[in-house]
């Protein structure tokens, strides 16, 4: 007869009164998962995540496994995350974004498509070069960006785009540059941030070729930031390029201008993120930095204060592809640099935690492995 191990069994026991004593702790508020995808053999990647009512929300992705090519899909709920339902989309997806409940966008490899229908089909508009996610601010004016340093915009909700010159007009070779994230205070005010980082490849030894898991663990080098902003619904535009250590992946702004900005650290740094408090036309505050949480996305309130998500690395480098315990956090417009830590379910792991902030009592996050949660208040467990 086997012999379980002694200190397995102990493991194991300790395990179970862990998770027996998160799910039976006094109720308080806390992430709880919606919806997780469980099926054999078959994984769930996805790229981008929105809620854009209290009722309506989308992921988009990929559906994967061992036996056939991964396919692209989205994930639709209409009654506030009951249920969720799979459809397959035209085309591999980067990103999404809805101005309403019906009315979005898909970005893809296969350009930019629109639905009226709140995701349950698309229609093929354009195929602007290098875009790879947009901003709109009506059904018919928007902003697309993305890599080689491409900003187009489009009066037609998307059909066609014109370039916005006074992005070639910043410093940085367009194969390095690359536009990550805008925002909207109003239609007239837009944000649109990126970077310029030219390759620095470790010293060469022996004359191999650099190794990418070396790369990573160098230090952080500072690159040049990327900045374009309009005040007049996209007439005339300033530009801007910035020395800064990281990527300013995220930026977040409400209708009172008050901002938040994510900037991320590639390699080795003290922090592996950092959340600044920008406001239009104030000096920037950085608001938290911490070792052992890697931030991924941001929300700012109405009220002014902050949501964060990400994860908990599990080394010195949080880029290296390894996935950690997700955690929330949480300020107050008063005290900016003070932060609650929200419970998350204990099965919730992830490399990139995406945010979707509707309301102040329907605040969303989904991981990039499939599960999708809520904040539910103490009274409703």
């Amino acid at each position: 007869m086997n012999r379980v191990p002694a200190l397995f069994l102990l493991a194991a026991s300790a395990a179970m009164r862990t998770l027996a004593a998160e799910e039976t702790a006094p109720a308080a508020e806390r992430f709880r998962p919606q919806f997780e995808f469980d099926q054999h053999d078959e994984a769930l990647q996805l790229a981008d995540f929105q809620f854009v009512s209290a009722q309506r929300g989308i992921a988009v992705g990929y559906r994967a496994s061992a036996r056939r090519n991964p396919e692209p899909v989205s994930l639709l709920t209409a009654d506030g995350g009951k249920t969720w339902n799979f459809l397959k989309l035209p085309t591999n997806p980067y990103s999404v974004f809805f101005l309403d409940e019906t009315v979005g966008w898909l970005v893809g490899e296969g350009g930019v498509y629109r639905t009226d229908e709140a995701g349950r089909s698309w229609k093929r508009l354009s195929k602007p070069r290098n875009v790879q996610r947009v901003l709109f601010v009506s059904p018919d004016r928007g902003w697309g960006y993305g890599t080689d340093k491409t900003v187009v915009q489009s009066s037609d909700g998307g059909q066609t785009w014109k370039p916005v010159e006074a992005a070639g007009q910043l410093p940085g070779k367009p194969e390095h540059s690359a536009f990550l994230s805008a925002a909207s205070v109003d239609p007239s005010k837009v944000l649109i941030a990126g970077a310029s980082r030219p390759p620095r490849a470790p010293e060469r030894r022996r004359g191999r070729p650099p190794d990418p898991e070396e790369e990573m663990m160098m230090p952080e080098w500072p690159g040049l930031s990327l900045f374009l902003q309009t005040t007049d619904g996209g007439a005339s535009w300033k530009h801007e390029a910035v020395s800064l250590f990281g990527l300013v992946q995220r930026i977040r702004y409400n209708a009172k201008g008050e901002g938040v900005w994510l900037l991320r650290f590639l390699r080795r740094f003290s922090v592996p993120s950092e959340v600044v408090r920008l406001d239009l036309g104030k000096k920037g505050e950085s608001i938290f930095g911490q070792k052992d949480r890697a931030i991924t996305d941001v929300a700012m309130m109405a009220d002014g204060s902050t949501y964060l998500a990400g994860y908990q690395p599990s080394g010195s480098v949080a880029s290296l592809p390894v996935p950690g315990k997700v955690k929330v956090l949480r300020n107050t417009a008063g005290s900016p640099k003070i932060w609650k830590e929200i419970p998350v379910h204990y099965r919730a792991v992830a490399r990139q935690v995406l945010l979707s902030v509707v309301e102040p009592d329907q605040v969303w996050i989904a991981t990039d492995n499939g599960m999708i949660l809520k904040l539910q208040p103490a009274a409703s467990q």
